[in-house]
C-alpha cells in the first residue's frame, strides 16, 4: 500500500519539479521575480500598502485610502489584492519584503496549479503518462507562467478554479456541493475580475458531465444538476458581498472601456488564431490543442462535442468575451479560466492518436519537450525588473528622509523621481501622494488634473496620473514636500539630502482644506479652457450654486508670450508654418530654443496640439520641454491615453533662459502653440488668500488622538477603518462671512460632514473636490468616510455565510438526479461513471479512444 501510493506520488513530484526548473531557466540572475512595469509599480506595491494600512489600523476591512491619488475610496484598488486570501499570510510575515513574498506566492500557484490539474485529470484518463502530457502542455500555457511574474491576478485564482472544477466531478459523484462553493467563494476574492470566467468555466463543465449522463440536452435531468451547481455559485457570490459591492460601485464610477465597439462588430464572426495559441493574453496553447479542438467539434462523442462548439463560439463571436470583460473592453485575456477546458479536447485527441501509433510514448514525448520550449521562447520576451533597476529608485533613501521629518502626517508628498515606477509609492505610509497608477481612480480628479491645473502626461496609458513638476497642482492640492533628484518647482527649498535624492520644502503650499467667501459660478467657470481655468480656482471656489461669474483673468496672472523660432539640428527635419511644426525625425532628437529675455519670477506655461495621423501606428508620440514629458499613445496603444494636447508648467527659483526639447522619432505636426507667463508675486498672493481649517486634533491612524502644534495650519488625513468612522478630517474654522468649505479630497459618495456636531450636505466645488456651504462665525467640522455598498455587502457576506453553512450540513448530499443521498460516497466512482456514459466503456482509456471517431 504504502509503495502504491509512493508510486502516484511520482508524477506530482516530477511536474514540481519541472515548474521549478521552468520558472529557475526564465529568471535571470540579480533580478526580482517580476516585470519592470506593472509588477514593479502595482501588483508589489498595492499587496505591501494593503499590508502597512492593516498594521496601522488593525483593520482588514478599510474604506478610505489617503496615501493614494489624493485620498479616495480603498475599493478602488481592490483589483490588486484587497481581502485577497493569497495576500492575507503576509500580514504574519512583517520583516519579509512583499516582493519576496509576492515571488514566492507566485510560483506556489504555479506548482499548486499543475499538480491540482494531473489531479483533476484522473476522472478522464486513467494512463500516467497522457495525464501527465497534458499536464505540461497546461504548466507551458503562456498565460500560466507568463503572468506569474508579469500581471499576477492574471492567473493566481487557477489553484481555486482547479479545485472547483475537481469539487464539480465531486458533485456528480457525491451530490455535495461545499467545494464548489467554497472554490468560487475564493476565486472571486482572489480576482473579481477573472472571476467571471472562472464560474463560466465551472457551468460549462457541469453542463459537459451533465449531459454525458443524459441522451437529451435539453431535458430536465440534464439541466437540474447545473440549478444546483449554480445555487452553490450564487452562494459564493453571496458570501463575497463584501467585495463585490462596494467594487461594482467603484467600477461603475472609475473605469470606462478603453473604445467604442458597435454591436454589429461583437455579433459577427472574428476568427483570431492569437486568442487561443501562444499568446500570453489568450489562453496561449500549442497548435497541437486548436487541432485537437477542432477534432473534437466533429467527434462522435456528444459532450465532448458540445463543450468543443461552446469554446469555439467563446474564440470567434467578440459579444462573449467582451461580456467576460465586463463590458469594458475586447480583450482574449478573459479566455484564460478556460485554459483547463481547452485541454480536455486534447487529452481526448492525444489518446487517440496514441492508440494509432506503434511507439505510443514519443508523441508524449514530444509534445512535452516542444511546450517546454514554447515556454522558454514566450517567457525570455519579458523585460525584468533588475536589481539594479530597482536600487536606481532610491526607495530606502526616501523613505529614510520622510521618516526624519517631525511631522509629516498634515501635508502631501510627492516623488518626482522613478516616474511609472514609484507613482504608487507610499515609503511606509510616510507620503500622501497625488498620484495614482491604477486600472480605477476616481474619475473627476484625473480629468482635473489635466484638464484644469494642466498636468502632463508623461505615459502612453489613461490609467496613471503621474507627479510631474507642476507648480499649480502641488500648491493647490496641498504638497509641502517633493522627492527630487533633479530641479524642483519655484518655492520648493531644500531640506535634507540622503544619497543621491533630495527633500524639498515649500511652505507656502495651501491647506488641505480651506474656506472662501469668494464664489463663482461653475456654470461661468465650464466656459474656460486652461490656462485660464486658474486664477479662478487659486482666488475663490467653484460652486454650482454661486451666482457671481468668475472674473477677467489680469495681465498679472496670465500675460501672452511670443517664442522664438527654434533651430533644427541635422537629424531633426523641423517645417514651421504658420504657427506649426511638422516634426520629421528619424531617431530622438533634441533642439534648443534661446529666450529672448530670462523668465525671472514667472511660470511659463506652454501648450500645443499633436496630430500623429502620419506616424506609424508603432510609434509613440513624446515631446519633452525642460524635462517635462508628454506623450501621445501609438494607434495601438492597449489603453491609449488620447493626449492630443501637450500641457507644461515649467517653474524655477532660478530665470529661465531656454527651453530644452526632446523630440521622440516618427512623423507629426505640432499646432496652435501658445505660451504663457503668470507673475510668482501674483500666483502666491493667491495661494495664501484662503481661510485654513484649523486642526484641534491630529487623527493619526492607528493612534489615540493627539494635539498638534504645526507652525501653519493644514489638515490632516488619515484611514477611515472601523466602524465609527474615525474622522479623516478635523478641525475649527472662523469665517467672517458665509461662503464655502472647499477640500482637496476627491468628491465621491460615502462620505459623512458634520458642522457643529449637525449633519452636513455635501457637494463637488472646484469641479472634483468634496466641499459645502458654511455661515458666518466660527465652526467645528468633521469629515467621516465610508465606502457605498460596503455594509450591504456585510449583510449579504452574512447571508452567504449562513447559506454555505447549510451546504456542509452532512445530510445535504443531493444527487444529480435531484434525490438526497443518505451515504454521500454512494455510487460509481467520477472517472469510471463519466467514462462508461461517454463511450459505453468501463474503461477510460478506452472511452476516451473510441470518443475520438469522427462522424
Amino acid at each position: 500500500m504504502i509503495k502504491s501510493r509512493s508510486k502516484q506520488m511520482i508524477p506530482y513530484l516530477l511536474l514540481t519539479l519541472l515548474a521549478l526548473a521552468l520558472v529557475l531557466l526564465i529568471w535571470p540572475a540579480n533580478s526580482n521575480y517580476g516585470s519592470k512595469m506593472d509588477w514593479l509599480s502595482q501588483h508589489s506595491v498595492f499587496p505591501e500598502y494593503f499590508r502597512q494600512l492593516f498594521y496601522r489600523t488593525g483593520n482588514l476591512l478599510p474604506d478610505f485610502a489617503p496615501e493614494l491619488g489624493g485620498g479616495q475610496n480603498i475599493y478602488y484598488f481592490a483589483y490588486y489584492g484587497l481581502l485577497n486570501p493569497l495576500f492575507l499570510p503576509s500580514y504574519l510575515m512583517p520583516s519579509v519584503p512583499m516582493t519576496d513574498y509576492v515571488a514566492g506566492m507566485a510560483v506556489l500557484c504555479v506548482t499548486a496549479s499543475v499538480c491540482l490539474f494531473y489531479y483533476w485529470l484522473r476522472s478522464h484518463a486513467c494512463a500516467a503518462l497522457p495525464r501527465l502530457t497534458i499536464s505540461v502542455l497546461f504548466l507551458c500555457a503562456s498565460p500560466l507562467l507568463f503572468h506569474s511574474h508579469r500581471h499576477i491576478m492574471f492567473m493566481d485564482y487557477m489553484p481555486f478554479l482547479l479545485l472547483a472544477l475537481i469539487g464539480t466531478d465531486r458533485y456528480f459523484r457525491t451530490g455535495k456541493r461545499a467545494l464548489v462553493c467554497l472554490s468560487v467563494f475564493l476565486c472571486i476574492m482572489i480576482s473579481y475580475f477573472f472571476s467571471v470566467g472562472c464560474i463560466g468555466a465551472v457551468l460549462f463543465y457541469a453542463l459537459y458531465l451533465s449531459y454525458g449522463r443524459h441522451p437529451r440536452l435539453f431535458s430536465r435531468e440534464t439541466f437540474s444538476p447545473l440549478l444546483h451547481i449554480l445555487s452553490a455559485i450564487l452562494t459564493a457570490v453571496l458570501m463575497a458581498g463584501v467585495l463585490l459591492l462596494p467594487v461594482a460601485y467603484v467600477i461603475l464610477n472609475g473605469r470606462s472601456g478603453s473604445g467604442s465597439l458597435s454591436i454589429l462588430s461583437l455579433l459577427c464572426p472574428k476568427l483570431s488564431i492569437d486568442w487561443l495559441v501562444y499568446s500570453a493574453y489568450g489562453t496561449g496553447l500549442t497548435c497541437f490543442s486548436l487541432a485537437a479542438l477542432l477534432a473534437a467539434c466533429l467527434s462522435k462523442n456528444r459532450p465532448l462535442r458540445l463543450l468543443a462548439v461552446l469554446l469555439v463560439t467563446l474564440q470567434i463571436i467578440p459579444v462573449f468575451v467582451y461580456l467576460l470583460n465586463g463590458t469594458l473592453y475586447l480583450r482574449a485575456k478573459a479566455l484564460i479560466p478556460f485554459v483547463p477546458l481547452y485541454l480536455l479536447p486534447a487529452l481526448h485527441f492525444l489518446l487517440y492518436l496514441k492508440s494509432k501509433l506503434r511507439r505510443q510514448s514519443a508523441l508524449c514525448y514530444l509534445l512535452i519537450l516542444t511546450s517546454c520550449a514554447t515556454a522558454l521562447i514566450v517567457n525570455h520576451t519579458e523585460t525584468w525588473a533588475g536589481q539594479s533597476l530597482t536600487d536606481s529608485l532610491h526607495l530606502t533613501e526616501k523613505e529614510k528622509l520622510l521618516r526624519a521629518l517631525p511631522d509629516s502626517g498634515p501635508y502631501r508628498t510627492d516623488d518626482l523621481d522613478g516616474n511609472v515606477l514609484t507613482m504608487n509609492q507610499t515609503f511606509g505610509l510616510k507620503a500622501r501622494r497625488t498620484s495614482i497608477y491604477s486600472s480605477t481612480s476616481n474619475k473627476d480628479y484625473s480629468h482635473f488634473l489635466s484638464e484644469y491645473l494642466g498636468n502632463a502626461k508623461p505615459s502612453r496609458t489613461s490609467l496613471i496620473n503621474a507627479a510631474t513638476p507642476n507648480i499649480f497642482l502641488q500648491s493647490l492640492l496641498g504638497v509641502r514636500y517633493l522627492l527630487s533628484a533633479d530641479s524642483v518647482p519655484a518655492g520648493f527649498l531644500p531640506l535634507q539630502t540622503e544619497g543621491s535624492t533630495t527633500l524639498y520644502e515649500n511652505v507656502n503650499a495651501r491647506p488641505l482644506a480651506y474656506a472662501s467667501c469668494r464664489l463663482f459660478s461653475e456654470t461661468s467657470y465650464d466656459g474656460l479652457r486652461f490656462p485660464y481655468t486658474l486664477q479662478p480656482l487659486f482666488e475663490g471656489i467653484i460652486t454650482r450654486r454661486a451666482a457671481q461669474d468668475v472674473p477677467s483673468v489680469t495681465e498679472s496672472w496670465l500675460t501672452p508670450l511670443a517664442l522664438p523660432s527654434v533651430t533644427a539640428p541635422k537629424n531633426l527635419r523641423i517645417t514651421q508654418d504658420a504657427g506649426s511644426l511638422h516634426i520629421e525625425a528619424a531617431a530622438d532628437a533634441t533642439a534648443v530654443i534661446p529666450l529672448d529675455t530670462p523668465l525671472a519670477g514667472q511660470i511659463l506655461i506652454l501648450e500645443f496640439q499633436v496630430d500623429d495621423t502620419l506616424n506609424p501606428p508603432t510609434n509613440d508620440t513624446t515631446v519633452t520641454i525642460n524635462g517635462i514629458q508628454n506623450k501621445l499613445s501609438k494607434k495601438t496603444a492597449s489603453y491609449p491615453n488620447h493626449n492630443y494636447q501637450f500641457r507644461y508648467v515649467i517653474s524655477s527659483d532660478a530665470p529661465i533662459t531656454r527651453l530644452d526639447l526632446s523630440f521622440s522619432p516618427g512623423v507629426y505636426t505640432l499646432s496652435s502653440i501658445q505660451a504663457y507667463t503668470v507673475s510668482t508675486a501674483a500666483f502666491q498672493d493667491a495661494v495664501t488668500s484662503v481661510i485654513p481649517l484649523v486642526p484641534d486634533t491630529a487623527i493619526q491612524s492607528g493612534s489615540a488622538p493627539r494635539t498638534t502644534s504645526a507652525p501653519r495650519t493644514f489638515v490632516p488625513l488619515s484611514s477611515s477603518v472601523a466602524a465609527g468612522s474615525p474622522p479623516i478630517l478635523q478641525g475649527t474654522i472662523n469665517l467672517p462671512a458665509s461662503g464655502y468649505l472647499a477640500t482637496t479630497l476627491p468628491y465621491d459618495r460615502g462620505y459623512t460632514v458634520t458642522v457643529d456636531g449637525q449633519p452636513q450636505p455635501y457637494e463637488k466645488v472646484n469641479k472634483a473636490f468634496l466641499g459645502f456651504p458654511l455661515s458666518e462665525g466660527l465652526h467645528t467640522i468633521t469629515i467621516t468616510y465610508q465606502a457605498p455598498f460596503k455594509l450591504p455587502g456585510l449583510i449579504c457576506s452574512l447571508l452567504g455565510g449562513l447559506l454555505f453553512l447549510y451546504l456542509l450540513w452532512p445530510w445535504r448530499g443531493i444527487a444529480p438526479g435531484g434525490r438526497k443521498r443518505a451515504d454521500a460516497e454512494g455510487g460509481n466512482s467520477g472517472a469510471e461513471a463519466a467514462d462508461t456514459d461517454w463511450a459505453g466503456t468501463s474503461c477510460p482509456r478506452e472511452g476516451c479512444v473510441q470518443s475520438y471517431k469522427l462522424r
